[in-house]
């Protein structure tokens, strides 16, 4: 009799602990969450991070209509000859030229007629626009700083520029760049008398 109680309380007890182990694996199941990662790619991030060189010499034509010219020292509109060179595909880009007045009397001995260039700029693409990745009409923003020194018959000035600019590609491929852009000429010195619209379109290839 002793035995067969035994027995009993010993099956009694085996049931206990596979239900246990059971329930254990039910808990262990409904507490484990499953977790599936996804790295999600910005398509309109840059595929390149480091600064890729490049070698486009080039041409610009560049028109400078002051707002606020003043009789005997600074003449409407200047029409300015540079060499643009672009280094680096982001664009950056150094300018080298000379300004010319227009309508000006060979009677004036005053006026600013002519001016030097010199000059450096940076231009960037935005996300929303495609980066610059389109062969047409990519869409960017940048500035230009510079040094220029006018001179005149029996005058001369120099000044520091900055000039905030915005602008479009008209076309580019591998080989070509074809550009136009706008921007404020705002000079350090005699800022009221030079200051003003600056417009210019430009043409670089790639050696």
């Amino acid at each position: 009799m002793l035995y067969v109680l035994d027995d009993q309380i010993y099956d009694k007890n085996e049931d206990l602990r596979q239900e246990s182990r059971a329930y254990a694996e039910d808990c262990a199941a409904i507490g484990t969450v499953n977790l599936d990662l996804y790295l999600m790619r910005d398509e309109t991030s840059p595929t390149q991070t480091k600064v890729r060189f490049v070698n486009m010499p080039g041409f610009e034509y560049s028109f400078l209509m002051v707002g606020n010219p003043k009789e005997g020292f600074s003449a409407k509109y200047y029409d300015g000859y540079n060499l643009k060179y672009i280094f680096t595909k982001g664009k950056t880009f150094v300018n080298f030229g000379v300004y010319k007045a227009r309508d000006v009397a060979e009677s004036d001995t005053t006026t600013l007629t002519d001016a030097f260039n010199i000059s450096f700029g940076q231009d960037f693409y935005s996300r929303h626009f495609g980066r610059g990745a389109r062969k047409f009409l990519n869409m960017y923003s940048g500035y230009n700083v510079g040094f220029m020194m006018y001179s005149g018959e029996d005058s001369s000035q120099k000044t520091v520029y900055l000039s905030p600019t915005v602008g479009v590609e008209l076309f580019k491929n591998r080989y070509v760049l074809w550009d136009l852009r706008g921007g404020y000429y705002l000079p350090i010195m005699h800022n009221y008398d030079l200051r003003g619209w600056q417009f210019s379109m430009s043409f670089n290839v790639a050696f």
